[in-house]
C-alpha cells in the first residue's frame, strides 16, 4: 500500500495519520519510505479510505507497478552482472588455452630437434 499516497488522499498530516493509526510519527515515517506495514494497520487505512466519501482510489496499484519495475531492474542488473562474469571467464579461459597450445608447441619442437640429433 503506498501510504502517502493515502495520506494525501485523506488529506491528512503524517502526525495526524500516526494519530488515527495508534501510532507513532516516525512509524509513518518508515511506511512512507517503504517499510512493512502490518497487516492490521494496511485494513485500518482501509477502513478510513473506505469512509472517507470521496471516490474510490487504488492505493496499491503504484507500490505494486514500482516494486515490479524493481524487480525487473534487479533482474536485468543480475542477468548482466552474470554475462560479464562469464564472458570474463570465457576471455580467461581462452588464454589459458593458448599458453597451451605455446607449451604444446615447445614441446614438440623439443622432441623433434631431439629426435634429429639422435
Amino acid at each position: 500500500m503506498d501510504v502517502k499516497k493515502a495520506r494525501e488522499y485523506l488529506n491528512v498530516t503524517q502526525h495526524e495519520l500516526a494519530e488515527l493509526c495508534g501510532v507513532t510519527l516516525r512509524t509513518i515515517q518508515n511506511w512512507e519510505s517503504g517499510k512493512p506495514i502490518p497487516k492490521n494497520k494496511v485494513k485500518l487505512l482501509q477502513t478510513l479510505i473506505e469512509s472517507n466519501n470521496k471516490q474510490p482510489m487504488n492505493v496499491y496499484m503504484p507500490s505494486i507497478v514500482d516494486q515490479e519495475k524493481e524487480n525487473l531492474y534487479n533482474t536485468l542488473k543480475t542477468q548482466q552482472e552474470l554475462a560479464a562474469k562469464m564472458i570474463d571467464e570465457l576471455s580467461q579461459f581462452r588464454q589459458m588455452i593458448q599458453k597451451k597450445d605455446e607449451h604444446i608447441e615447445k614441446l614438440l619442437a623439443i622432441i623433434t630437434n631431439k629426435e634429429n640429433k639422435a
